[in-house]
Formats: structure tokens, sequence, C-alpha cells
């Protein structure tokens, strides 16, 4: 007689400022063996570390945090790192104009917690309660998040949905990472979608780096420039130095944005501001592969584009010179495959023209 599979634990992340609130909410969810309380977060900022380092299943989230309230939270989460979200707060003032905003935002579902305070109504509240976290598993991530960014509307790019956008590569390197693109960018056929990559170097290398992949690849490649616009059969190098490379959507099409900033991750230009850009403004229409690398730059940038739809790798470890940022976005379940160096190419043209043979041939 076949055993019966056990049932997924739902991982929760509560966040409310309630300590009273907090450890009775603890307790009674972690008496169902289906419910798992991962951590608690009494503000927006300690629960977006939070969602970072746990990726829980489900957050609750209470609307009346310092620091920054939870609406706002929520709309931050959702155009960046989207989680189902249910909303568990006391309602103050217009009850109705404050649950169309939390679904406006993103928010999963809303439920008022005055009556789950009182002595006679805590029993009936935790158990809708916990029926609605078992209920967030039954539907798909994507399918569950791509709805609520759509709503979310405030903060975001505008333009065409992606479906209008073509396809756009980005690749983010590091330590070994030049070997590495020689091994990958010349095996790209010439009318791939366009590839943006941002390779750790400084300043002034990164022009002639282009030059010398131009000579050696059937796509034309050059320095990114900012407004330059991304196209089909072009590779952009993000310049070195002082400015993060972006890129932007405008009407149905793409250009870089060239932004001067502090160190992200250590680094100007930084993989994960690429990539993040890319989950934003393209959404489904993004490619990601993050190859070798010390440190984790890119790897949280690549679960914002997994999470946001896009297709995702990691270099694997045989033959990557050092496994370090493939290793961190492996570890944050960043990348949907873990690809050899000699396969990425191919890799990249089975994603982006499925069922075709779009390798060059050198």
């Amino acid at each position: 007689m076949s055993e019966i599979p056990p049932r997924k634990i739902t991982r929760v992340l509560v966040v409310d400022d309630s300590d009273t609130f907090t450890k009775w909410l603890q307790r009674e969810l972690n008496e169902d063996p289906e419910l798992q309380v991962i951590g608690i977060a009494t503000d927006a900022y300690q629960a977006r570390d939070l969602v970072v380092k746990l990726l829980p299943d489900v957050i609750t989230l209470d609307l009346h945090l310092p620091r920054m309230d939870g609406v706002t939270f929520l709309e931050k989460l959702m155009q960046s790192l989207p989680t189902p979200t249910l909303v568990l707060s006391a309602f103050r003032g217009d009850k109705s104009e404050q649950v169309r905003r939390c679904l406006r935002a993103g928010a999963w579902a809303v439920v008022d917690k005055n009556a789950m305070e009182s002595t006679a109504g805590a029993q009936a509240g935790i158990v809708e309660l916990k029926a609605l976290l078992k209920k967030v598993q039954s539907h798909p991530r994507r399918e569950l998040t791509g709805p609520q960014r759509r709503a979310a509307g405030p903060g975001r790019g505008s333009g065409p949905p992606a479906r209008d956008l073509a396809r756009v590569i980005g690749i983010g390197a590091s330590t070994g990472g030049v070997a590495a693109l020689h091994e990958i960018l010349p095996h790209l056929a010439a009318h791939m979608p366009a590839v943006v990559v941002v390779q750790h170097m400084q300043a002034g290398f990164t022009r002639e780096f282009a030059r010398r992949m131009d000579r050696a690849c059937q796509m034309h490649v050059e320095e990114a420039e900012d407004g330059m616009p991304v196209q089909p059969g072009h590779i952009l190098i993000a310049p070195g130095g002082e400015y993060h490379c972006e890129l932007r959507r405008i009407g149905d099409g793409v250009r870089v944005r060239l932004v001067k900033g502090e160190p992200v991750m250590g680094h100007v230009p930084s993989i994960d501001v690429l990539f993040g850009s890319m989950a934003k403004q393209l959404g489904a229409k993004g490619i990601g592969c993050l190859l070798t690398g010390m440190g984790e730059d890119g790897a949280r940038g690549l679960l914002t584009m997994r999470l946001a739809g896009a297709v995702t790798a990691g270099q694997a470890k045989e033959g990557c010179a050092v496994w370090g940022m493939p290793q961190a976005a492996h570890q944050l379940g960043a990348c949907q495959e873990l690809v050899m160096l000699s396969a990425i190419a191919k890799w990249l043209a089975q994603v982006a023209f499925p069922g075709e043979v779009n390798v060059a041939s050198r």
C-alpha cells in the first residue's frame, strides 16, 4: 500500500509591531503541522531584509507600522520581490477604502484583525486565517503574483505589456568572466536577442574589451552608452567605473540608462542593479545568466528576475573559475538551471528560440 505524501508546510513571515499579538499568532500558527512561522518583522525595513533572506511562502502584514506604512511597503514589495501577502490589520476610519488600497497594491487577501483580538472572535478568526494561509499553496507563485503586480500601478514603468517587447538577455560576470564570455558570446548567432553584459572591470577597460569581442562575434558588440537602444543582434557591455547600467522601457522598445551611484554589493556597475531593472521593466521577456565570480553580486537580482517570470540560469560549478556568485544564486533558488560553460551559448539560443538551432558555428 503506497504511503500518503506529507502535505507541504506553508512558511509564514509575520510583519507586525505588536509584541503581544505576534507571540500569540506565532504560537497559534505553529500548532498547525501545515504552517510554520519562519520570522517576525516589526517594521517594513526588517520585513524587506527577511523576505530576501528567508523567501517565505506568504506574508501576514499589519498596515500600521513604524517608519513606513504597510500599503507603501506592499507596493514596493510587489515591484521588486513579489510574495503572496495577506493583510492582517485592525482597520481605522473608512475600512472599505483601505481594503481597496490593499488590493490595488497587490494584497492576496485582506482580514480585519479587530475581531481576532477579542476573546469571543479569536478562535473563529484564527481558523479562518489558517485556512487562508494554506490556500496560498494551491496557487502557483507566478500565477498569483502576475495580476497583483500589474494592479500595483504606482512606481512601475509606463508602456505596453511585456508581451509586446522583444526578449533581452542579461549576463553578469566577475572573476574569470572575461574568459567565460569569450567562450559564450562568439557562439551566439547574429540574429539573437539583444544581450546586455555587466562584467566587473575597471573604467577604461570595458571599451577595449567590447572592441575585441566585436571582432570575435557575429553579433555587433559595443560599450553601452546612456540612452542607447537595446536591439536584437547587438551585445552591449556596461562601462566600468562610476555608473550602474539599467534598462528602461520606452514605448515598445528598451534603452540603456546609466545611473551614477554608490557601489551595490561592492561593485559599480552592479549585476544586481541590471537584473533588478530587467525584472521590473521586462518581466517574462527577460533571460538572466550569472557567470563565474567572487561574492554574491547578481544573486538577488537573478532571483527577482525569476520571480518576475524570466528564464534564469547560473554557471555550473564544474569548470567555473570561482563558483561564488552562481553558488549564491543557486542557494537562493534564483537559478532554474545550472549550465556548463561550454553549453551556455546553446542554452541561451534554445531559450530565445525554442525548437530552433541558433548557435553560431565557428
